[in-house]
């Protein structure tokens, strides 16, 4: 059989193919908080857990600038790195491989998480530098997005079939 009949079934096989890239789910994050109370001559300090977010819940108000400054770590990606991406798929096309999907979300994923480990702007502002300097684990003193590590690797990957009832896809569902 010729690869040009392979690659049409392929294609026909992967039509509405999406692979979703971000933070799939979450689980519940207790946000920490530091609080500084000053009555009189009196200051006290004492860290709260007050708010339970999700990862997804933090990475959107980063993602969205909500209450924070706006550090796009997907969209931006994605816009600035359009024509690579597009060089990555024709090239992983041209292959002919059944992993595709998978191969484009770990692509993606590691793509994403080495921005993040990189920083992206805006830069930190001397009081998160000091939290972090005092709260953080050590990951990322004075890297954006980053105190414990856990939204960076939070970031993977699903592959979806349009006609498949948006449902979670694995490579055999596509062979």
């Amino acid at each position: 059989m010729s690869n040009i009949f392979i690659l049409r079934g392929f294609f026909k096989k992967i039509h509405g193919l999406e692979i979703h890239t971000g933070i799939i789910s979450s689980k519940p994050y207790k946000r920490t908080s530091l609080v500084v109370r000053t009555l009189g001559k009196k200051v006290t300090k004492e860290i709260v857990q007050d708010e339970i977010l999700t990862i997804a819940d933090i990475g959107a108000k980063h993602e969205y600038g909500i209450g924070v400054p706006k550090r796009s770590f997907l969209k931006d990606y994605f816009e600035e790195n359009a024509s690579n991406i597009h060089s990555v798929i024709v090239r992983l096309i041209s292959d002919i491989d059944e992993n595709l999907p998978d191969k484009l979300g770990l692509y993606f994923v590691g793509k994403i998480q080495t921005r993040i480990s990189n920083g992206i702007s805006p830069p930190l502002t001397k009081s998160t530098l000091l939290y972090k300097s005092r709260y953080g684990k050590g990951l990322g003193k004075s890297t954006p997005l980053i105190l414990t590590g856990q939204l960076r690797s939070s970031i993977t990957y699903q592959v979806h079939q349009k006609n498949h009832g948006g449902q979670p896809l694995t490579v055999k569902d596509i062979l």
